[in-house]
């Protein structure tokens, strides 16, 4: 067991720019949002304007956008990620977890081998202790 150095929560970010990969660099464990499936958001009940601004680049993050932070994580330290900010209606743990996981695999990150990864239920809050082991840290 150990605990995380450093920590980062990176929520609604809508589009992952070079900012946000200098500000999450060297990162231990975080939390990405990994709000939607592309697939599920266009079949989905969202009214179209809805679903336009999500896929945007100032709407959510897609599972697949996730994939690729977590791949520039990973490359960059990361032990630990955690997909959070699901959409209830437009995502699924399973859906997100293995967009990312496949992402991280063509990296050449084979399963069971850093970074751990895991996907927060959309329906609960996540609580995250540092210092002590936590959801991130174990």
């Amino acid at each position: 067991m150990w605990c995380c150095c450093a920590a980062a929560v990176s929520r609604q970010i809508c589009s992952v720019t070079d900012a946000v990969r200098a500000a999450l660099c060297g990162v231990d464990c975080a939390v990405i949002e990994a709000n939607h499936d592309p697939e599920l958001l266009r079949t989905g009940p969202y009214p179209i304007y809805l679903k336009r601004r999500i896929a945007s680049d100032h709407g959510h993050l897609s599972n697949e956008s996730a994939g690729a932070l977590a791949v520039y994580l990973a490359e960059n330290g990361a032990q630990q990620l955690i997909l959070g900010h699901l959409s209830r209606e437009n995502n699924t743990p399973r859906a997100a977890l293995e967009t990312v996981s496949l992402a991280l695999a063509a990296a050449g990150f084979q399963p069971g081998t850093q970074p751990e990864l895991y996907a927060a239920p959309a329906e609960t809050t996540l609580a995250l202790t540092a210092g002590k082991a936590c959801v991130c840290c174990r």
